[in-house]
């Protein structure tokens, strides 16, 4: 999960990690470490979600409710937007901490009112009818983005290294586009769910960012400042940052991959 990332890296076990702004952030914050994001990897529209029980009709309605989230990762930052869209906030709930892997079923058990997920898990959840879709990153379209982050001692010392593994997922990302059959049979094995299931989340919640489009992310003034501004914004109105402004140094552009 997310947070397993977090901590793995918070502690130094890890020198790399694929999360969203969210989590570098949270970790300039937690910790002395310093990731900087090297790489874009696609913006979530529509792939996060709220999702709840049948007797929910709208997000409006989720006031006093158990909501189950990862409270150490993106899943908080979802969670506030979406209740923030509809008039309520953070106090107005009652948040439980759960991760991924326990929240499907703690769902089903009706141990959780609504659960704040994403695939598989809530691919898994929506093959049912009995969960209310209240929210989704749809309405939030670009705020929560992947990306691939490195420590910045290592993108100093040994950009080399950095730049072979950044090849290696780009050759990853190109050979899933031209062999979508093969890759996606790989990947969905690996997230427990169908082929079809995996091709569909990928299609209607996930918006890949392709190596053309990352110089207009990394620009001074581009996309991902815009996406790290707002998501320091949230993540401070919500307690989850609380330390010095950490925010300068988070995005290198030292790998934005050249026009040929």
């Amino acid at each position: 999960s997310l947070p397993d990332c977090r901590r793995a890296y918070e502690h130094g076990q890890i020198d790399a990690l694929g999360a969203t702004v969210i989590e570098v952030l949270q970790i300039r914050d937690h910790s002395r470490r310093s990731p900087q994001i090297v790489r874009v990897i696609d913006y979530s529209n529509g792939a996060d979600v709220i999702l709840a029980q049948p007797s929910f009709p709208n997000a409006a309605s989720l006031r006093g409710a158990r909501v189950g989230v990862e409270l150490a990762s993106l899943g908080v930052y979802v969670l506030s937007r979406g209740l923030e869209k509809n008039g309520l906030a953070l106090s107005d709930i009652r948040t439980v901490s759960v991760d991924q892997t326990s929240m499907e079923d703690a769902f089903r058990k009706g141990e959780l009112d609504a659960v704040v997920t994403y695939p598989p898990t809530s691919v898994k959840l929506l093959r049912d009818n009995k969960v209310k879709p209240l929210f989704s990153t749809s309405e939030i379209p670009g705020e929560v983005i992947d990306v691939i982050a490195v420590e910045e001692t290592l993108n100093t010392q040994n950009p080399e290294q950095v730049s072979k593994m950044l090849s290696a997922f780009d050759r990853a990302v190109a050979y899933a586009k031209e062999h979508p059959v093969e890759a996606y049979a790989i990947m969905a094995a690996r997230e427990g769910i169908t082929p079809a299931e995996f091709a569909e989340a990928l299609s209607d919640g996930v918006r890949m960012v392709s190596e053309a489009e990352q110089a207009a992310y990394f620009q001074a003034d581009g996309k991902l400042k815009s996406v790290v501004d707002t998501s320091d914004r949230i993540l401070r109105l919500d307690g989850q940052i609380k330390g010095a402004d950490r925010r300068a140094g988070a995005v290198n552009a030292g790998f934005v991959p050249r026009k040929p």
